[in-house]
Order: C-alpha cells, then sequence, then structure tokens
C-alpha cells in the first residue's frame, strides 16, 4: 500500500485533515463535515479521489507516478490557457493554498483574457469560506461576457 491509499483512502485525511483543519480559514461545523463524510463514506468511493488528478498524481522528483501524466496533460492545459483568447475567470482568496494573491496576479499576467477576482479570506476549499462572493463574481463575469457577445 503507497502512502496515497494509506492517507486518502485508508485515513480520510481528505475531509479529516484537508477539508477540516487545513482547507478553509472557517472551522467547519459538525453537520457540515458530517455532508462531506456521508460523500465519501466507503474506501472504494474515496479510492476514487485519487484518480487521475488526485494525490497520488502528483510528480516525485518532477515526474509523474500515474502512466497518464497528469502534470504533463496540466502543461498542456497551461500552454493552451496562455494563448486562448477565450474569457476565464480566476478567483481566488488570502491566504489561499495553491493559488494565492502573487500566483493569481502571475497567471493574470501570463493567461491571456484573464479576469482575477479576489474573493476574500480563504484557503484552498473557497466555496465553504466565501460562497456569496464566487456568486457574485461568477454572476458579474457572466453578465459582463453575455454583452459582448
Amino acid at each position: 500500500m503507497d502512502d496515497a491509499e494509506k492517507y486518502v483512502v485508508r485515513r480520510n485525511i481528505m475531509v479529516e485533515m484537508m477539508l477540516a483543519k487545513m482547507g478553509t480559514v472557517r472551522r467547519l461545523d459538525d453537520a457540515a463535515l458530517a455532508e462531506y463524510r456521508a460523500a465519501l463514506a466507503d474506501e472504494d468511493t474515496r479510492r476514487r479521489v485519487l484518480l487521475p488528478f488526485g494525490p497520488a498524481a502528483m510528480p516525485a522528483k518532477g515526474r509523474s507516478r500515474d502512466p497518464w501524466d497528469p502534470p504533463g496533460i496540466m502543461d498542456g492545459y497551461a500552454t493552451w490557457l496562455a494563448a486562448s483568447k477565450v474569457p476565464k475567470l480566476l478567483l481566488h482568496a488570502r491566504p489561499g493554498m495553491l493559488i494565492g494573491p502573487a500566483t493569481a496576479r502571475r497567471i493574470g499576467r501570463e493567461f491571456a483574457n484573464t479576469t482575477l477576482v479576489d474573493v476574500g479570506r480563504g484557503r484552498h476549499f473557497l466555496a465553504e469560506d466565501q460562497p456569496a462572493a464566487i456568486g457574485r463574481a461568477i454572476a458579474t463575469f457572466a453578465a459582463s461576457h453575455a454583452r459582448t457577445r
């Protein structure tokens, strides 16, 4: 059993650690955590979190451990996003987790036609920290691009 299987499948760290303790700035109450636990109630369901872009696919020393090469696929997406004129919306928060304000600014410079919106305080699971701000940002973005068509 590898570490991803041990932690994600057996110990359910995506809920018990990432969501409950690290992924939000607000503390999720027991009722909210119960809903997430119910959605990932058994090991077979949690195993799906690993495929194909989950924690097990992340690179080890620059190489993917997954034959589908998720980092390579993500690099391809980044190349397309950088050149595409398709309108893009990037929501980010402070302090952020994977994408904080500095990374968001870099993405805004590198990806053509990208609108950046700081939704306020949050880490990784922004919908848990800033649901109203996210809704407003999406509605504003959609409305502004509906008029330009």
